[in-house]
């Protein structure tokens, strides 16, 4: 038996630690003229129904990297526009990635096809970009450091503090490289983000734009709509995440509470509990037993192809199946992976890990310089022992914040402005969408993010984690729906023909 495939999977094909800096000399003319879209290849490899020049153009959109310094550095962000499918009528639609680190080309490029390609144009344009820092957009502030970092000691057993020493060395390491190369850390943050969607909007020659933030995105999007008042059309906030919540904080309560919400599903449906009696208690009884003595299993890198030796702590489990959660494709397997591994058998942690663990696309120094500014600044280490104090130990102790908070008191990001952490209070049209299963951005963000939008309503999904509309063809209807007419509620209706999850039991 095989794990689903997780939602495009695609991994960046190739890593380079060169950066490419765009600097004053280009600058001037740049600013006078305003921002401007250079069409470029597409660096990626669309759908076989989009064709380049045709349905899908591609490009860069340069920015200044500090916007009160413009003689200085100048990034090109990356930028891909499906192209509507008749006369523009609507406004666009932009959507925006999480993460913040999260490659959109690379991994959302290849979704954009068949129906949803045409439901996406239909009398608009789709843009897709990578954010600053991220993916194709120059220069890249991967950090091939803590990639490194996480191949060497994934075979070892290390002590919780040995895991988060060797984090943070690596993160470091990484910072000190692109500090050497001419990066300003300090500039990457959730406003200059807004400014750069701006920007892209301007470069493309949009009046209003719709925003589909996901996650991230969904800060970012109302960032955006809170700066730039006049470029939001209506927003569809996908896995919220507003800026009065602390999801440092709130990260261990958050992954305790998507953990509760699956076994409670599991013990409701009848050959789930059958199949997995008290699985609560088997869980917890095997993470402990896995951080008292370690398994071992060998995994293979899906894009390398390289077979790791993997040992497996009780740490890890937690981690990896948090991972799982966040996938609607994946939920229904958990239960039988925690039962395998109880039992001695490795095989679906092995793809797992292959499919989750091994994911290394994500921009770390992009996310801690944003996720340093925005969210750790406004976090003590009192506060996420006390969170910790509340939680089961279990999770508490695979979910430790020490590395991260070490990283960001010494990562050089900028300080946060006054207003980061204001709830956003606006009239714009806004649909939310949150997944009854989500370990990051729970459903209660959903309903706090709506409560001070004012023309919003806010929905939850049975059986979905993470990322709603990608996952869940009736999300993704309902978004379509609010689009097509803002100013009303969606059709809502396909959310009670919704089902749990189709539990994955043996023999059945």
């Amino acid at each position: 038996m095989t794990l689903r495939s997780k939602f495009s999977a695609a991994i960046l094909s190739s890593v380079t630690a060169s950066l490419v800096i765009l600097h004053a000399a280009a600058t001037p003319a740049a600013s006078m003229a305003g921002p401007r879209f250079e069409p470029a290849p597409c660096p990626f490899t669309p759908a076989p129904d989009q064709v380049e020049g045709h349905s899908l153009s591609c490009g860069f959109v340069p920015v200044p990297e500090n916007r009160t310094h413009l003689e200085g550095n100048w990034l090109r962000l990356a930028v891909a526009v499906f192209k509507s499918r008749t006369v523009v009528t609507r406004p666009s639609l932009i959507f925006l990635g999480g993460g913040p680190g999260t490659t959109v080309l690379d991994r959302f490029s290849p979704w954009v096809s068949g129906s949803r390609a045409r439901d996406l144009t239909a009398d608009r344009d789709f843009v897709l970009f990578d954010q600053r820092g991220v993916g194709f957009s120059q220069p890249s502030l991967y950090c091939q450091e803590i990639v490194d970092q996480k191949y060497r000691t994934i075979g070892s057993h290390l002590t919780r503090d040995q895991e988060t020493e060797a984090q943070v060395a690596a993160a470091f390491a990484c910072r000190d490289r692109l500090v050497a190369s001419g990066i300003d850390l300090a500039a990457y943050t959730t406003a200059a983000n807004a400014a750069d969607v701006n920007d892209i909007r301007v470069a493309l020659g949009y009046d209003r734009v719709d925003v589909w933030g996901l996650s991230y995105g969904t800060r970012l999007a109302l960032a955006l709509a809170d700066d730039f008042p006049e470029a939001v059309h209506s927003l569809v906030l996908d896995s919220a995440l507003p800026p009065s919540v602390n999801q440092v904080v709130d990260r261990v309560a958050n992954a305790e509470r998507a953990f509760r919400v699956l076994f409670d599903g599991c013990a409701d449906d009848l050959a789930c509990a059958s199949a997995y009696p008290d699985l609560e208690t088997v869980f917890y009884d095997l993470v402990d037993r896995l951080n008292t003595t370690p398994a071992s299993y060998l995994a293979q890198h899906p894009r390398t192809g390289v077979v790791h030796n993997v040992v497996l702590t009780g740490d890890r489990l937690v981690r990896t199946l948090v991972d799982a959660l966040d996938d609607a494709s994946l939920i229904p397997f958990i239960p039988l992976v925690a039962a395998s591994v109880h039992h001695g058998d490795f095989t679906l942690m092995s793809q797992a890990t292959s499919l989750l663990t091994f994911d290394d696309g994500r921009s770390a120094g992009m996310f801690y310089s944003v996720n340093c500014a925005g969210e750790v600044s406004r976090t003590s280490a009192p506060q996420v022992f006390a969170a910790r104090r509340t939680a089961r130990t279990e999770i508490a102790e695979a979910l430790s914040e020490d590395a991260r908070l070490r990283i960001c008191a010494e990562w050089g990001s900028a300080q946060p402005r006054s207003s980061a952490t204001r709830p956003f209070v606006s009239d714009v049209p806004t649909l939310i969408l949150a997944g009854e299963y989500d370990p990051l951005t729970p459903p209660a963000y959903a309903e706090i993010a709506g409560r001070t939008l004012r023309h919003s309503s806010w929905f939850e999904f049975p059986g979905i984690g993470h990322a709603v509309v990608p996952t869940s063809p009736c999300a993704f209807a309902m978004m379509i729906d609010f689009l097509a007419a803002p100013a009303l509620a969606p059709n809502a209706s396909c959310i009670a023909d919704m089902r749990p999850p189709a539990w994955v039991i043996p023999g059945r």
